[in-house]
């Protein structure tokens, strides 16, 4: 059965807003029932790049040429019907809230529909209220949390291990937000690493996260491998020997990759659920006796 046709026009989008997660949606979720085009005089790359899976994307002076279709849907007040477009239906979708330059709105649709029941009263909308399509992202993302001193010179290839982990997930399409906390900044960061200024308690940070990164060379003890297990929150590091002290274990509590970084990034999806406890009073009559 051939499906109707279905344009939507809108002269220009942003980079990112409620229209442009509006025309995704739509065009994910009703791209089972409809053939859909987007007609967009200017358009995001990274827009076009995720709707094209469902819809025919025409973008520039090519809006302009002759089309026809079953119906059309105005995605913006302001753009004009378009006399290049020959259709059954119009449909005029209203996402705006009255504003000091939107008073008013076309009565030249067949049917006018509002993106919320605010929108419908605002503007006293006689047609339906429509809620948006909303759908709910599949992807894993990492948040990630790391406590090192930038520059270290004597934590080794920390700094280079870091940039490799950031370039590792970034191909393997892996989305990530990693949060450094240092006294000092990585220059020229990678995509969706933050430095954060120096903060003397990160544990609160560290609980929320997905894993506490440590790639240094070398290391004496790992506070913050420590803080990140006490908090049940595994970790990604390097084989450093000290880390053995308090039961860094590869699989279990942590994701232990080597130093020349040569392993699957794709297993830091599998995140370890573990409980750890420490043994603080052992540590404290170990003092005793030595005072």
């Amino acid at each position: 059965m051939n499906k109707k046709r279905v344009i939507l026009y809108i002269k220009k989008t942003n980079i990112i807003g409620g229209i442009e997660t509006f025309i995704y949606n739509f065009c994910y979720f009703m791209s089972l029932y409809f053939d859909i085009t987007l007609l967009a005089g200017e358009m995001a790359d990274i827009q076009i790049d995720r709707v094209r899976f469902f819809a025919k994307v025409i973008t520039g002076s090519a809006i302009n040429e002759d089309y026809s279709c079953d119906t059309l849907i105005m995605l913006r007040i302001g753009d004009p019907i378009p006399s290049n477009i020959h259709y059954k239906k119009i449909i005029r979708r209203i996402h705006t809230m009255k504003s000091p330059g939107v008073q008013d709105i076309p009565h030249d649709a067949d049917v006018t529909v509002a993106i919320s029941e605010a929108v419908k009263k605002d503007f006293d909308i006689k047609g339906p209220v429509i809620n948006n399509l909303m759908r709910k992202s599949s992807e894993a993302t990492l948040f990630l949390i790391s406590a090192t001193r930038i520059p270290a010179p004597d934590k080794g290839d920390n700094e280079m291990r870091m940039r490799k982990l950031a370039q590792m997930l970034i191909e393997a399409e892996i989305p990530y937000i990693w949060l450094n906390f240092s006294d000092g900044k990585l220059q020229d960061p990678p995509k969706n690493f933050f430095n954060i200024p120096l903060t003397l308690d990160v544990q609160n940070y560290i609980q929320k996260a997905d894993y506490l990164v440590q790639l240094s060379s070398r290391e004496s003890f790992g506070n913050s491998v420590l803080e990140a297990l006490v908090n049940n929150v595994p970790v990604i590091c390097t084989p450093i020997e000290a880390f053995k002290d308090f039961g860094v274990e590869d699989g279990v509590n942590a994701h232990i990759v080597p130093f020349d970084m040569n392993f699957d990034v794709n297993k830091l999806l599998d995140k370890p659920i573990f409980f750890y406890e420490y043994d603080n009073e052992m540590r404290v009559r170990q003092w005793l006796e030595i005072i």
